[in-house]
């Protein structure tokens, strides 16, 4: 459920409907599976879907996958700085145990790290409140040639 909730959430980045298509793709499960979970978190009140049209995340839907994403990022931040885990190796572990952190664990991860606002590739770390830092960054692409900088940020391919 709380893998739903979160892909909805990531797929608010204008890149398209959260279609029950993609949300198959991105979860990797079929269709049909999709669509009985939509229509389970749709009379929770935690999505609206309108077929053909796509999914969309509820006041409550979206305070549940905030917290989620937020999870997942504290401990891909804290599996690497912490422990030493390569970026990739704590993302994967993150997936694992971002379903089963407590609030305590959550809050304690967040004051041992100095209450971070970035994650390992540089992303942004959301607020309890699901607020998000102002990147303040240019793309490498808009530097000017001889033009200096700092990488920040190291964006995901899918």
């Amino acid at each position: 459920m709380e893998d739903y909730l979160k892909a909805v959430f990531r797929m608010r980045d204008g890149t398209g409907a959260a279609t029950i298509g993609r949300l198959s793709d991105e979860i990797g499960v079929s269709g049909p599976s999709t669509t009985n979970m939509v229509k389970r978190l749709h009379e929770m009140g935690l999505v609206r879907h309108t077929p053909y049209r796509g999914v969309e995340l509820t006041a409550a839907g979206e305070r549940l996958a905030v917290g989620v994403v937020r999870r997942q990022w504290l401990l891909t931040l804290y599996l690497a700085e912490a422990l030493g885990f390569p970026w990739d190796e704590a993302h994967a572990e993150a997936e694992r145990l971002e379903h089963c952190v407590s609030a305590t664990l959550e809050a304690r991860m967040d004051v041992a790290l100095g209450h971070p606002t970035r994650d390992p590739n540089g992303d942004p770390i959301l607020s309890r409140d699901g607020n998000v830092a102002e990147l303040g960054a240019s793309r490498l692409l808009d530097l000017e040639p001889g033009e200096g900088g700092v990488i920040a940020r190291v964006s995901r391919c899918s």
